[in-house]
């Protein structure tokens, strides 16, 4: 039996990677998962029934540190390949496991959706075998990182749509706005980055007095939210521990997102969704928009304005984004992000073998 690896870094990566391992599993793959200590991601492994070996841990913002327990995690990670022998690895672009998957000769397969993150694409792609994406990320943003044979496979999807299939949008009776913080660790971020969501969650407060709305606003660590904290007003409710995004998307009258994969979910579950990135915005984003998903903001006042705007009349906003997002979901198919991985492991698994025959010949 086929054994096959696949590494958690995030809790973004554990939705994903837990939807593939049933897949492999379905179609008589071994399956067995690592992660990292990082917030809460062990505690949400554990609620997606992912049985992980942990190793390593995140580095923290510090480039330093981060660069260090990469390294310590990757030679953590050796000895448990070399243990469990897997034929193929798959990751969402997670730089341990792709070296460590080059460095002993076993096939990567890189599925990643962030070209806007230089770093994790120059770590990985160049040593995957295949590098499996969403067709609504233009081609040419890959094509600096396609080399060293690794090929590009798209499909017709949003990687949300793997997960929240089922999930309907059924907003609470009192106004609800949840906010999700920025990516804080993320090596693409602005230094000064937290200066943006602090202004944001104070002025969210005042919101709260003049519409009656509760403000719930995810954050990423334990340090970010006693920060937000710190500065949130009556009403406004700072959320560190334990939760599953989808579902407390879909009690939201309107979400609004510093980071990524959940401004998708929302768009997607049809939340009306107002993005205020703190660097530019993704190529996921920008497609949105295109398609009335998503506002794009740029300013606290202008991000405020967009929230205000849905919560002064929701109903009309609640049945634009329905019909939107119901426009998006009869172009995608899951079926097909399937397919193409399948296609993407039958080629790594023949090029593997062929390389493997080809060396025992020539010996």
């Amino acid at each position: 039996m086929t054994t096959i690896w696949l590494d958690v870094l995030t809790h973004k990566h554990a939705l994903l990677l837990k939807e593939v391992g049933e897949y492999l599993r379905r179609r008589g793959f071994k399956v067995f998962y690592t992660a990292r200590r990082m917030s809460t991601l062990t505690d949400f492994l554990n609620a997606l029934s992912i049985d992980a070996e942990v190793v390593g841990s995140h580095g923290g913002r510090d480039l330093r540190r981060k660069l260090l327990q990469s390294l310590r995690r990757a030679k953590e990670l050796v000895r448990v390949v070399l243990e469990k022998k897997p034929s193929l690895a798959i990751s969402h672009g997670s730089p341990e496991a792709t070296r460590v998957a080059f460095g002993l000769k076993i096939p990567h397969i890189c599925i990643l959706d962030s070209p806007h993150a230089e770093a994790v694409c120059r770590l990985t792609i160049p040593l995957s075998s295949h590098l499996l994406s969403t067709w609504a990320i233009p081609k040419k943003r890959w094509t600096p990182y396609l080399i060293g044979g690794c090929r590009l496979r798209t499909y017709r999807a949003l990687d949300p749509a793997l997960w929240i299939r089922g999930v309907e949008h059924q907003p609470e009776e009192e106004p609800l706005v949840v906010v999700r913080a920025e990516e804080y660790f993320a090596s693409y971020m602005p230094r000064d980055v937290s200066a943006a969501s602090l202004k944001l969650v104070k002025e969210l407060g005042e919101l709260c007095r003049r519409r009656k709305a509760r403000v719930l606003v995810l954050a990423r660590t334990e340090t970010q939210a006693q920060r937000l904290e710190s500065v949130a007003g009556e009403g406004v409710e700072v959320v560190y521990e334990l939760f599953h995004g989808s579902q407390v998307l879909s009690r939201a009258w309107v979400f609004l997102g510093m980071g990524g994969t959940m401004t998708y979910e929302a768009s997607l579950l049809g939340v009306p969704t107002v993005a205020f990135p703190p660097r530019k915005p993704t190529d996921l984003e920008l497609f949105l928009a295109q398609r009335g998903l998503v506002s794009i903001v740029y300013s606290t006042s202008d991000a405020i304005s967009r929230v205000e705007s849905v919560l002064s009349n929701p109903e009309p906003a609640f049945r634009r984004q329905r019909k939107r997002a119901q426009k998006l979901w009869s172009r995608m198919s899951v079926a097909d992000f399937y397919d193409k991985l399948q296609k993407c492991i039958d080629e790594a698994v023949h090029r593997s073998t062929a390389a493997i025959a080809e060396k025992a010949d020539s010996s």
